[in-house]
């Protein structure tokens, strides 16, 4: 009797340091599975493939609504195997970007359902968030808050190239966008002025990249023919007259006048190679700003863009300005390149901010435009030298006493760069800076807040999220086989005890 107490005291020992472990292993996992410490995660892949956008990281953590995403999935069973694996591998990728938003913000709840197998839970999800039952069906993102939906299906997270036949997901762009339209708390738009030669916004090879860019920090976009008397929309936050090509009417440019004093915001971009005429008594006439000679260049002694001499590159000169100072204050060199740069000078001190100016020394040309001599003659010195550099884009807030005298307080504010080819597609998608100076240009000018502004170009931060089939490989290395050790190691110490 006395042995057999022993050897279950000695199994009750050993039962209970195996219970011992493998709740300790579980709590650990259960701790890490809800990121307890955030910031804890990296992404170990080559490509960073598990790693959110710095803007979209952003967005997720600053959002002060609860923000509800829901993915709806239902497993296809039959049919076409190759469609079957590519709506899962969609379903696969959404879920990681739900759960990888919900890890930013504790405002952020996120959950997968299968309204097949879990009815009730998909009801429920639909109950809660107003969704129309009648809109329940199918694979789709559900996005809830402040009372609003945006339904996203799984035809928008994803495409399949057509040469290399491989997915291309496009989730983190559509939930980025879904995000801020339902916790955004207005609506703005940017409507694109047309008919006279402006950079369009719809076509890939002017300002496409520039209508996605906008599209992206949820800004309604606006097309008005100006040349056939086509009415400014009265929901139009920000005018923007991007690179015009021929002159505006008079009747034009008295309707642009009259929406600026009603309070309108304008973007205004010049064509340097040869700015509006009218366009530029415009601007002199209404905020004293200078458009240089038509044949009139700016150069950068530094020969900074060689390939492209009359073309500016700007990578120190930006001011304290909200729109600017985030570049300014970035941790990598932000560098901003504007095309065929025409001259700007002031009529008046203090009208408006500096954005940003040409490099100290930088000088015009107006008897070789487009080109900038090897070297000059001994002796010569360079015109402009001993200068602080040439205004390369402006900022206007006629609210503030020192800016446009002459403007009503009611008026809005101002934006003017020096070159309307920086706005181009190419430029946008290539160069970062220009498009963060160029969006919180236009956040500034639709009275966005500063903490709203793009923050300053960062290097991506980790962030490690696993699939599914890694999750459970890991369960199985962490959880079970340690556990299922400790019994096999259990069992034999108690053999051995016995034998």
């Amino acid at each position: 009797m006395a042995m057999t107490r022993r050897r279950l005291g000695i199994l009750a020992h050993g039962g209970l340091q195996v219970a011992l472990a493998l709740a300790l292993v579980a709590g650990v996992n259960w701790l890490a599975s809800r990121n307890p410490i955030p910031g804890l995660r990296g992404d170990w892949t080559r490509e960073s493939v598990n790693t959110l956008h710095p803007d979209s990281a952003a967005v997720f953590e600053s959002v002060t609504d609860p923000v509800e995403l829901a993915l709806f999935f239902a497993p296809i069973r039959g049919g076409d195997p190759a469609r079957s694996a590519l709506v899962a591998e969609i379903a696969r990728k959404a879920d990681v970007l739900l759960q990888q938003a919900s890890y930013l913000s504790p405002r952020i709840d996120a959950e997968t359902v299968d309204p097949i197998t879990n009815p009730d839970r998909a009801s429920a999800v639909v109950r809660r968030t107003g969704l129309d039952p009648n809109e329940a069906i199918g694979n789709f993102v559900l996005v809830n808050a402040r009372g609003r939906n945006v339904k996203i299906p799984f035809t928008q997270l994803a495409s399949v190239d057509a040469q290399s036949g491989q997915l291309r997901f496009h989730g983190e762009d559509v939930l980025y966008k879904a995000v801020v339209e339902v916790t955004r708390p207005e609506e703005r738009m940017v409507t694109f002025t047309q008919g006279f030669g402006e950079l369009n916004p719809t076509r890939s090879d002017e300002g496409l990249q520039l209508s996605t860019l906008l599209d992206r920090e949820a800004y309604r976009i606006g097309r008005v023919d100006v040349a056939r008397g086509e009415p400014i929309r009265p929901e139009t936050t920000v005018l923007a007259l991007v690179r015009p090509l021929k002159d505006y009417d008079e009747r034009t440019l008295a309707r642009i006048a009259a929406y600026h004093r009603e309070g309108g915001n304008l973007l205004v971009m010049i064509n340097a190679e040869a700015p509006a005429t009218n366009l530029r008594r415009f601007l002199d006439t209404q905020f004293q700003i200078d458009i240089r000679a038509d044949n009139e260049t700016l150069h950068d002694p530094r020969a900074a863009m060689r390939q492209f001499p009359d073309w500016m590159l700007v990578d120190a000169n930006f001011s304290g300005h909200p729109i600017s100072a985030p570049l300014a204050a970035a941790d990598q060199k932000a560098q901003v390149i504007l095309p065929r740069v025409r001259p700007i000078t002031l009529l008046a001190p203090n009208v408006c901010d500096y954005l940003l100016t040409s490099n100290i020394g930088s000088w015009t040309d107006i008897r070789k435009p487009g080109h900038y001599p090897a070297r000059k003659d001994e002796g010569e010195a360079l015109p402009g030298s001993d200068k602080q550099g040439f205004p390369l884009a402006l900022a206007i807030d006629p609210k503030k006493s020192s800016h446009a005298p002459g403007a009503k307080p009611t008026a809005g504010r101002v934006v003017v760069f020096a070159s309307g080819d920086m706005a181009t597609s190419a430029l946008l998608g290539a160069q970062t800076a220009n498009a963060a100076l160029l969006t919180n240009a236009i956040h500034w000018l639709a009275g966005k807040s500063t903490e709203e502004l793009i923050k300053p170009i960062a290097v991506r931060r980790p962030n490690l999220v696993l699939a599914a089939d890694d999750d459970r490989l890991l369960f199985w290395l962490v959880v079970v086989l340690p556990g299922a050790a400790m019994l096999v190691l259990g069992a034999l110490v108690f053999a051995t005890r016995r034998g």
